[in-house]
């Protein structure tokens, strides 16, 4: 008899590539079964509807990105730091298609956030803190631009997502990449004061 934790990565793992070859519309109950190779009542009974699995995968596949990305972080400056995140989740994205459709195709899927936007923003936030707190440590110190709590994923990570959304993170330059970057997130440049 499999595992409940085997039962539920067969789902989820079913539904990454689901939503991989045709979007989150793809993900019926009855091709989650087919693909899973797990019993219709078996799905609902580990999770209750097929929000719910959208749900718990994209809050899965986003949790991971962030561990990759966040290992990039460390005491080096912060432009080598963050020309290593690009990298990093570049590799990320281009090596986990399915998870990437996954972050990039299920938030604006009918349901997930409009049913469970404030548990998915708590679970994407509890993710992303390692990130977050590496990158209010250097705005403090001055190492990087401050940049408002709004504009942190649309403005500061706008790069990085339109390139993975286009699904360019394979075969694109990562250097033109993190060359935007940087720019986003390096220190204004000081005017010196005029001579008196």
């Amino acid at each position: 008899m499999p595992r409940s934790s085997d039962t539920r990565r067969a789902v989820l793992d079913g539904a990454a590539e689901l939503v991989a070859q045709g979007g989150p519309a793809a993900v019926t109950i009855a091709a989650l079964s087919s693909r899973s190779g797990v019993s219709n009542g078996s799905i609902y009974h580990h999770f209750g509807s097929r929000e719910e699995v959208l749900r718990k995968l994209l809050v899965g596949c986003f949790a991971e990105l962030m561990a990759c990305i966040s290992t990039s972080l460390d005491d080096r400056p912060a432009e080598q730091c963050l020309r290593s995140l690009v990298g990093a989740y570049l590799d990320w994205v281009a090596a986990h298609p399915g998870k990437a459709a996954v972050i990039y195709g299920v938030p604006l899927a009918a349901g997930v956030m409009a049913n469970h936007g404030n548990d998915v923003l708590a679970a994407k936030g509890a993710a992303a803190a390692p990130v977050s707190e590496w990158m209010r440590e250097r705005r403090a110190l001055g190492e990087i631009r401050s940049i408002p709590d709004w504009a942190a994923d649309p403005v500061a990570f706008g790069p990085l997502h339109e390139v993975c959304r286009r699904g360019l993170a394979g075969s694109c330059d990562p250097e033109v990449v993190a060359d935007a970057f940087w720019a986003i997130h390096a220190p204004p440049l000081t005017t010196p004061a005029p001579a008196a």
